[in-house]
């Protein structure tokens, strides 16, 4: 087998479908409701979820600034799963019934 040189583009995955999913996912999470922590009931559920933070400290002025009008720059984005779902042990009502995201 002769060695070839590594071209990268051969190995981006391009797809404008999939971008425009993408995107529409981002706009569908951005206007998702904001509430403060800790939440001042318990909920279910998993998901993406974003922290923004709009206090006093120091540290993080910049960002209080810029999510004074809008939530606009997270300090934070994660995403929260039910247990067993890293070995594919989690079944679909485990999805809408887990705390996994306020434990």
């Amino acid at each position: 087998m002769k060695p070839q040189s590594f071209d990268r583009n051969e190995h981006v995955y391009k797809n404008e479908a999939f971008a425009e999913l993408v995107k529409d996912a981002i706009r569908f999470f951005n206007g998702t409701p904001v509430h403060a922590l800790p939440p001042p009931e318990s909920f279910l559920g998993t998901g993406v979820y974003a922290l923004y933070y709009t206090g006093q400290n120091s540290l993080y002025k910049k960002y209080a600034e810029l999510n004074r009008l809008s939530y606009s720059y997270p300090i934070y984005v994660g995403k929260a799963v039910p247990k067993g779902w890293r070995q594919s042990r989690a079944s679909e009502n485990t999805l809408s019934t887990s705390r996994e995201l306020i434990t």
